[in-house]
């Protein structure tokens, strides 16, 4: 169902159902990082392999601490520069990070939003969100409401209507080794000034 109660989504992700909602780049599904039930479900309804891990969602960059630790001097530049905004850090994360976001991995996508409609669910909820682009695996993005309905059909009990996407385009991944910045996937942002080379 499509709505445009945001308080419908709130109290969804707080009983661990699955939610579709905007983002400044495409149209994301969203569930509390703590439940397991949701977590799988976004996979399923995704048709996600297991293997490809989600990303984690926080209101503000002062709560990345709290999912991601021992965090490089690089991320830090790309953080005071660039979030809230449309970019994914690939970081360590905390132990309350479960392996099935992560696909075992000890590292975690972060995503800072810049959305007023991400911001205002995420200042509302306990806990941070899972966070991955609305779309079957392998299909396209969806940048509204209806795209994304037409997508999932009833797979997704509620689906928060903001309108179009600013962007229309997936945020940029960086990963860090070596104390070098490393593009994983080309997006939102094409060029981060002075850190990231224009060839990878």
């Amino acid at each position: 169902m499509i709505t445009n109660d945001i308080n419908i989504i709130i109290q969804a992700l707080i009983k661990e159902e699955v939610v579709a909602i905007p983002t400044e780049t495409v149209y994301g599904l969203a569930g509390s990082i703590f439940s397991e039930k949701a977590i799988k479900k976004i996979f399923e309804i995704k048709k996600r392999p297991y293997n490809c891990p989600l990303s984690v969602a926080v209101s503000s960059v002062e709560k990345i601490k709290f999912i991601a630790k021992d965090i490089p001097e690089e991320a830090k530049l790309l953080i005071k520069k660039y979030l809230p905004g449309p970019l994914t850090l690939i970081l360590k994360k905390q132990d309350i990070i479960s392996d099935v976001i992560t696909s075992e991995s000890e590292y975690v996508g972060v995503r800072v939003s810049e959305n007023i409609y991400v911001k205002n669910i995420l200042s509302k909820v306990p806990f941070p969100i899972v966070l991955t682009s609305a779309n079957v695996h392998n299909k396209n993005n969806c940048t509204n409401a209806l795209q994304v309905q037409q997508q999932f059909n009833d797979t997704i009990k509620y689906i928060f209507d903001g309108g179009e996407c600013e962007i229309g385009k997936e945020s940029t991944i960086v990963s860090f080794r070596d104390n070098k910045i490393n593009i994983v996937r080309r997006g939102a942002i094409d060029m981060i000034n002075g850190y990231i080379p224009q060839k990878c």
